[in-house]
């Protein structure tokens, strides 16, 4: 089988570039932190528009008023370029044929610094976030940025003598935005923001995350730091119902190159894990020995007939685990393979069968995906060499017979999400790389047998890779990827059937970032959170409190 991470890794990779996402790791001369590479570099000029950190402390202890409000309006500046223009609550910034500026304070008392978020509205050029460093003596500058951000300030450096931490917005020649709200998160009180749960290099691959005893958990690959290296299948739960929190990362499998594309789910009320060992070119599978993951098995060889277990996905199945996953054996055509479990826990498995032959002579994606529709198995697929998108599902709740394939879109499809929407009928989230924009197709029918037509969900191009599909509150919520920025995007769909899709977002565009990400509804179901990669980074991102 050719695949380590074929497409994840090369996808991501070469995203990074087509973006303009990835290039130097340097700081640049005077701005803290690289820029986003590929942007225009202001370099040392930009930053040297702010005055110094030092400066805002000798302003603050003449009389000038810091605030205590973690939330602030646009309008409530502790210090800005004489050209801003007071909006209501707001703040216009025009950099015209120069700049603008505006610097807020913030004193979060006994409280830990964790974030900053601005929400700006960008209607030409783009703006910069800056953030102090007290270590250093100067701003750490993000940018260009096209709309609301956050920035880190869980760092030593970011307050003063005093407990007072600062951000500025600029807005460089050309530049116009307005400044809405100013929110400085702690840890007395949040928003929704990016946490870093692993921040080793070369880990966060293929996250995937389920819900262990009220907590969100997410299982990943880590690759270390050495190019080549061998990945290890990882572990992670929360400390808290949002993840607001995490503890401390458990390695599960570290026998040889394995971890990849791990699948987790809750199999008889312990978590387990389906994945691919690249080394050995087999299917793993492995459960914990205890409800909340602390410790784990031994793994379970699931396939290891001829080159199997590429991306796998894996589902409860009339009470046992399912996996469907690819086998490739050199020469021959790629197929898509099912096994279910021949008891509750996954501790025995039976041979595999064939649900799809690929017509392909180069890599594929894991273009498939499964689900349990109206009490039997279903799958999602398709060929990435001729594209269209098909589902196909069992004609017995086991999955022992399946019925003939339905092709649902033609296109070149690519990164499918199988779910069951709130009326009882299959709907799929995918990529037609043909149009390069995200789309959702829905059944007419609680079997799947007709489909309706797909809709457009986001138009930019070159969007909606790695689509993942969750119900919220009734509707679809889909998490992806853009490869026009390397953002991590949001969109939920206006009504239960997904007939429009109004509500765009950009949770993460700090950099190339939001690969792979995975949704999950947490707690009492009010709010959502997803666990991603960090491409820029190499490392495991998460957000929580999302509505």
């Amino acid at each position: 089988m050719r695949v380590k991470l074929p497409l994840h890794f090369a996808a991501l990779v070469s995203a990074c570039y087509l973006a303009s996402c990835g290039a130097s790791s340097e700081p640049h001369s005077g701005s803290g932190l690289p820029l986003r590479p590929g942007a225009e570099n202001p370099g040392t000029q930009l930053a040297r528009l702010l005055p110094a950190p030092a400066e805002l402390d000798q302003l603050a202890g003449s009389g000038r008023s810091v605030s205590a409000d973690n939330i602030q309006d646009g309008s409530a500046f502790f210090s800005a370029h004489p050209g801003v223009e007071v909006q209501g609550t707001q703040l216009r910034l025009e950099g015209g044929a120069g700049y603008e500026w505006a610097v807020y304070s913030f004193d979060p008392g006994v409280s830990a610094l964790l974030q900053v978020e601005v929400s700006q509205a960008v209607s030409a050029g783009s703006a910069y976030l800056a953030v102090p460093d007290y270590e250093a003596g100067r701003w750490v500058l993000t940018g260009p940025h096209s709309g609301s951000v956050g920035s880190n300030l869980a760092y030593p450096g970011a307050r003063n003598g005093a407990g007072v931490t600062y951000c500025a917005v600029i807005a460089p020649a050309g530049a116009i935005n307005t400044i809405q709200t100013v929110n400085f998160i702690t840890d007395a009180g949040g928003g929704t923001f990016p946490i870093t749960v692993d921040a080793q290099d070369g880990t966060g691959w293929d996250p995937h995350a389920a819900i262990v005893q009220g907590r969100p958990a997410i299982a990943y690959a880590d690759y270390g730091t050495s190019e080549g290296a061998d990945g290890d299948l990882t572990y992670v739960i929360a400390d808290d119902a949002q993840g607001s929190s995490w503890g401390e990362p458990l390695v599960v499998d570290s026998n040889g190159d394995t971890g990849h594309s791990p699948s987790m789910l809750i199999v008889d009320g312990n978590p387990a894990i389906a994945y691919h060992k690249f080394d050995e070119e087999i299917l793993m599978y492995v459960r914990a020995a205890d409800a909340t993951g602390s410790s784990w098995g031994s793994p379970v060889i699931v396939d290891q007939s001829n080159s199997v277990g590429g991306y796998p996905h894996m589902e409860l199945v009339a009470g046992r685990p399912a996996i469907i996953h690819l086998m490739w054996p050199l020469g021959d055509n790629p197929e898509l393979m099912y096994v279910r479990a021949d008891d509750s826990t996954g501790a025995a498995w039976p041979a595999g069968e064939s649900l799809a032959t690929f017509a392909v002579t180069e890599e594929v994606s894991d273009t498939w995906s499964m689900e349990v529709v109206n009490g039997n198995p279903a799958v999602a697929f398709s060929d990435s060499s001729s594209g269209p998108l098909f589902f196909r599902r069992a004609s017995n709740a086991e999955g022992g017979a399946w019925n003939d394939a339905v092709q649902v879109s033609t296109g070149t499809i690519q990164w499918n999400d199988l779910h069951v929407d709130a009326g009882g009928n299959p709907c799929i989230s995918f990529y037609d790389a043909f149009t390069g924009v995200l789309k959702y197709a829905r059944a007419s029918d609680a079997n799947g047998s007709a489909w309706g037509s797909a809709v457009v969900v986001d138009d930019r191009s070159n969007t909606g890779w790695f689509s993942d599909l969750v119900l919220f509150n009734g509707l679809p919520v889909i998490g992806y990827y853009s490869l026009l920025n390397g953002n991590l995007g949001f969109a939920m769909a206006d009504d239960a059937n997904g007939s429009a899709w109004s509500d765009l977002r950009t949770l993460d565009e700090a950099g190339n970032t939001g690969g792979i990400p995975t949704l999950l509804p947490l707690g009492d179901g009010s709010t959502l959170g997803v666990a991603y990669f960090d491409v820029d980074n190499q490392d495991l991102r998460w957000i929580g409190d999302i509505s």
